[in-house]
């Protein structure tokens, strides 16, 4: 999943825009739920995709804390904050029954500080 987020997140960083963040990371938690079913039998696909999201929040979570130690400034770390909060947004929104594929794509702007994730 790093391999597959970092080019990604590192546009993000330098000021573009990846249209394709949003789609990536739901399609990431639904190859991961997917795979997970093949080996849980009887484990429902709800269940393994709210596992998918944990992962995935705990990874991006990780890149969002490797920023905020490197930030300089205070905008830089309010920004690098406010991913942090998108990331529980993400978490809060797949909780309250959004469609992951939506709230992934809510976190994707808000990462890119395009506009906060509400949640």
């Amino acid at each position: 999943w790093a391999r597959a987020l970092r080019p990604r997140l590192d546009a993000c960083a330098d000021g573009r825009f990846p249209p394709d963040l949003g789609p990536t990371i739901a399609s990431l938690i639904d190859e991961f739920a997917s795979a997970a079913s093949s080996v849980k039998g009887g484990v429902s696909k709800e269940s393994l995709n709210r596992e998918g999201v944990a992962s995935m929040a705990a990874l991006l979570a990780t890149f969002a804390r490797d920023t905020l130690r490197s930030c300089r400034g205070a905008e830089a770390r309010a920004r690098a904050l406010a991913t942090i909060d998108a990331i529980s947004c993400f978490e809060s929104q797949v909780a309250a029954n959004v469609p992951i594929k939506l709230a992934a794509e809510s976190l994707a702007v808000a990462w890119c500080g395009r506009e906060p994730a509400t949640g």
